[in-house]
């Protein structure tokens, strides 16, 4: 899938956060910002009413999962921990006091200010162009809709995903809920038509 206004492939998010020194953040250090986009992509997680809640000691390594506590839609919610991923984490949180947030205490519209400095330092159509005009969220909600987008129809994972598992990955009760969420528009049915022939 080509980056467009609703969607941040892989390379552009290695792009996005490769640039995170370059915005000279004094309160958060880089590698924190950095895990925090990585866990908004990977996890599928809101970046700002979720990221910013998570500690060191919400993690599940074995189980594969991340406590969120009270999200948008559930008292007490989880998200799933790719296998990939899990490595990475285990090295970021080291030795850190398992108290130890991402982010502590920052705010969604910090984050928001990111995205808009790297969309017009990088160019990048998802943060730049208005959501008045793409019609969904495309900065705090950005990186779980691409992430999304990308294991069903992207060629990150070696097996695509269906609907039903994003809808699980994105801890939404139905699947038209999901769909709806990622404006999937007619990616679905060009995926019908990859390498398909006629009998």
């Amino acid at each position: 899938m080509k980056p467009k206004s609703n969607y941040i492939s892989p390379d552009q998010f290695n792009d996005i956060v490769n640039y995170v020194p370059a915005l000279q953040i004094r309160k958060w250090h880089d590698d924190h910002v950095k895990m925090s986009m990585k866990l908004a992509y990977y996890c599928a997680l809101r970046y700002g009413a979720e990221v910013s809640t998570i500690q060191k000691k919400h993690f599940d390594y074995e189980r594969k999962e991340v406590y969120l506590g009270r999200t948008k839609t559930k008292k007490e919610d989880y998200a799933i921990i790719p296998d990939f991923f899990i490595p990475e984490l285990k090295e970021f949180w080291g030795d850190k006091n398992d108290d130890t947030f991402v982010l502590k205490d920052c705010q969604a519209q910090n984050m928001y200010k990111w995205l808009m400095k790297i969309g017009e330092a990088l160019n990048i159509e998802a943060f730049t162009t208005p959501q008045r005009i793409t019609g969904e969220k495309t900065k705090l909600h950005i990186f779980r809709k691409s992430w999304l987008k990308e294991i069903m129809f992207g060629d990150t994972l070696k097996n695509k995903g269906n609907i039903g598992q994003a809808q699980s990955i994105a801890r939404h009760r139905k699947a038209t809920t999901t769909a709806d969420y990622l404006h999937l528009d007619i990616e679905g049915g060009k995926e019908l038509y990859d390498n398909n022939e006629l009998v």
